[in-house]
């Protein structure tokens, strides 16, 4: 644990999962992960108490992927089987204020996150979410690709006007140039969107549009309780991206205030282009006909929500809802 003063003047404590973890899961320890359950419940959606939200993920979840598995009747860290060091959380006077949740994938999750299965997503889209387990990551390594999958982003209602962000930002990407320095090194950071707003972020951390065979983006289907209907997008850091992204000189307020002007821009230049006629086809991506939002009758209105992923919650990935708890 660090002390970091804020270009406000606030003063914030920063931790890590081996500041969190003790090797058995003590009341002080799950007491960490309820308050990170209810920012996210905060962030995105939920009530005041984290519950009740499509976006947060269970409990168990997280206790699972940090690496506790029951034994002799308690619940001990084994890092066979979860990773403590995929967290960097804040604090003020004790109270957990905002954090990034980030995996280190196994070969096997890495590639089912950058080449997803349409079939199997669509059965269950939390495969990509709170359905990881903490056997499909991997500790950090020195002679193997460390791939990370941001997770999750959030920080509460009282602290999205402070230098919160910039202090949680700063400090994860200082945690990754340590890493580095120590030897491990940083192969891909992988994240998905869904709205406008998580493209900007996502574009901030440096992250582009993977590319399929064919050279097109990676999308999966909207999911039904997604009203706004936008498609999840996969993007991907890596290469000289990630240098970069750890580079001396890499500023994420300076990076943020560049992708804000850029994506202003690209909204004139929309706003000045003569607007096209409505597409007389359907969209279909990955095979699926995505009829336009309220077209047809009600019987086929009926016949396009069937078509999309229904099984599990929406993903609480910070990305996928940008307005909620991810202030970047």
């Amino acid at each position: 644990m660090k002390t970091v003063i804020g270009k406000d003047g606030g003063e914030y404590q920063v931790l890590f999962g081996k500041d969190i973890c003790d090797s058995t899961l003590t009341p002080k320890t799950r007491e960490f992960f309820e308050q990170l359950m209810k920012i996210d419940g905060e962030a995105y959606g939920g009530d005041e108490k984290g519950e009740d939200c499509a976006y947060v993920g269970e409990i168990d979840g997280y206790i699972n992927r940090f690496g506790y598995v029951e034994k002799d009747g308690q619940m001990v860290l084994d890092p066979e089987h979860g990773v403590v060091d995929n967290i960097v959380a804040i604090a003020q006077k004790g109270k957990i204020i905002g954090y990034i949740n980030y995996l280190t994938m196994d070969d096997a999750l890495h590639e089912e996150i950058i080449h997803p299965d349409i079939d199997a997503y669509m059965e269950d889209p939390t495969r990509r979410d709170d359905g990881i387990t903490g056997d499909q990551l991997r500790q950090w390594s020195k002679d193997k690709p460390n791939h990370l999958f941001i997770l999750s982003i959030a920080v509460d209602k009282e602290h999205r006007d402070t230098d919160a962000i910039q202090v949680l930002t700063d400090s994860w990407r200082q945690e990754l140039i340590d890493k580095r320095d120590q030897g491990y090194e940083v192969t891909s950071i992988t994240c998905d969107t869904v709205s406008d707003h998580g493209e900007d972020a996502a574009k901030m951390f440096r992250c582009e549009n993977v590319q399929d065979g064919d050279g097109k983006p990676v999308i999966l289907p909207a999911m039904e309780s997604d009203e706004s209907g936008h498609e999840v997008t996969v993007r991907v850091c890596e290469g000289e991206n990630i240098r970069l992204l750890l580079d001396e000189g890499f500023d994420f307020k300076r990076e943020r205030t560049a992708k804000t002007t850029e994506s202003a821009r690209q909204t004139v230049s929309e706003k000045e282009k003569p607007q096209a006629a409505a597409p007389a086809t359907p969209k279909k991506r990955y095979g699926i006909e995505r009829k336009a939002k309220n077209s047809g009758s009600p019987e086929q209105k009926k016949e396009q929500v069937s078509s999309a992923p229904k099984k599990g919650p929406l993903p609480r990935n910070p990305f996928i809802n940008g307005d909620g708890g991810n202030s970047l």
